[in-house]
């Protein structure tokens, strides 16, 4: 047990080194031919593993793994959950007790938003679909591999 780190500190680590990330991915068994992927990951360096197994220790969920498996110089691991279950009754729990202070609470927010929607099964409708990807949109700041305009387009 790693009782020395607080649950103020694992959030802000989380807050500097974690990802709320939503990514729509071609699925060809999917509704309308994209699935949406949901998950919360936090990456450190070997040094840091404690903070990793306190993270999976506190939300009682989620993995650790290497953080690029193929890499023979990347040696960051990282923490990852992405069971909906957990995610909505676990990490998103976790975070509303212990907020991030940052911009990235509003990455959170738009995420629990997300997961929400995909519960009440909205993802299964084109609107409520088409309302994932836009939020999506909004709040994946880094490169993606298909475009907003891509995944609507498509739509099946």
């Amino acid at each position: 047990m790693h009782d020395d780190i607080s649950n103020d500190y694992l959030a802000g680590f989380a807050d500097g080194e974690g990802c709320f990330y939503v990514g729509i991915v071609p699925a060809k068994t999917a509704k309308f031919g994209w699935q949406v992927i949901t998950e919360f990951r936090v990456s450190q360096n070997p040094q840091g593993n404690r903070i990793l197994e306190s993270f999976r220790e506190r939300l009682k969920c989620g993995t650790i793994r290497p953080n690029h498996r193929l890499s023979l110089t990347d040696k960051t691991a990282v923490y990852v959950v992405r069971d909906q279950s957990e995610l909505c009754n676990k990490v998103v729990p976790f975070f509303d007790q212990h907020p991030i202070q940052s911009d990235k609470r509003n990455q959170f927010e738009k995420f629990k938003i997300i997961l929400l929607m995909i519960q009440e099964r909205r993802h299964l409708t084109r609107e409520g679909f088409a309302k994932i990807v836009e939020i999506a949109n909004e709040m994946n700041t880094k490169s993606k591999r298909y475009s907003k305009e891509q995944i609507l387009v498509s739509l099946k």
